[in-house]
């Protein structure tokens, strides 16, 4: 897979890289697995929020059905 990006995203690449030591493949192999562990984490937070609104939902069925 190859990807691309802008001169002033390499810039900071290669800055980030020279000053930590860090070879620049590790750290866009490091930041793209944090990005989707990040991902991952919304995800799960999305879903639930979503599994919340439908017993919400159910309950004030209920609610309004037993009036």
């Amino acid at each position: 897979m190859q990807i691309e990006i802008t001169k002033e995203t390499d810039l900071k690449l290669k800055n980030i890289s020279s000053i930590s030591g860090v070879d620049r493949e590790k750290i866009i192999k490091k930041a793209i697995e944090y990005y989707l562990l990040v991902l991952d984490d919304e995800l799960k937070l999305k879903k639930e929020f979503s599994s919340l609104d439908k017993l919400s939902d159910e309950a004030l069925l209920n609610f309004e059905e037993s009036l």
